[in-house]
């Protein structure tokens, strides 16, 4: 999801980010990809910023990428830090100071979108799944996902619900026979 945010930033007039990270695999591999992809369009990264893992606190960082000045700043952070990073993201003022946030989805998580409050509008996110989805299979499975847990999917929701049916489909398929056989109905 950091190549299409990166393609997308670079033909919408964004020329100068910082991106900041969790500092961990998914979050530097969400850096190298958005970073490579953004400066072979012709933009600029200013700075590559990694927090710890467990950060519940970015008013420094943020107040650096204040000081920075970007077009942009692009985020990656592990699913449940969205909401008080948004937070500290208002508080910090950098949505007033003309900063735009792009991120990968994992920071506009569908089930915390709505903690998130006015700061959230006007972020643009890029992600493989979205409860938002129009079309009818997702509209049958955010109904059936909801009606059992009580909360709206996201998109550990539908890796689960992929993984499942690929499992389920391949059993069927090798009837249950295991081996090469299961890892060919795959």
């Amino acid at each position: 999801s950091s190549v299409p945010m990166a393609e997308w930033s670079a033909k919408n007039g964004i020329k100068k980010v910082v991106t900041m990270v969790s500092d961990y695999g998914p979050g530097i591999d969400a850096e190298k990809s958005f970073s490579d992809t953004f400066k072979a369009a012709g933009g600029t990264i200013i700075e590559n910023l990694r927090v710890p893992l467990r950060s519940p606190d970015f008013a420094p960082v943020l107040q650096k990428v204040r000081d920075l000045k970007p077009d942009a700043l692009f985020v990656f952070l592990p699913s449940g830090q969205g909401a008080a990073f948004m937070k500290q993201f208002g508080e910090r003022g950098l949505d007033k100071a003309g900063i735009r946030l792009i991120a990968t989805g994992d920071v506009t998580d569908d089930d915390q979108l709505n903690d998130m409050g006015d700061v959230a509008l006007g972020v643009v996110s890029s992600h493989h799944y979205s409860a938002a989805h129009p079309t009818a299979t997702n509209k049958k499975f955010v109904e059936a996902f909801t009606a059992a847990n009580k909360f709206r999917p996201n998109f550990m929701a539908i890796g689960g619900y992929d993984g499942m049916r690929v499992i389920y489909k391949a059993l069927e398929a090798s009837k249950g026979a295991g081996g090469d056989a299961l890892l060919a109905g795959m």
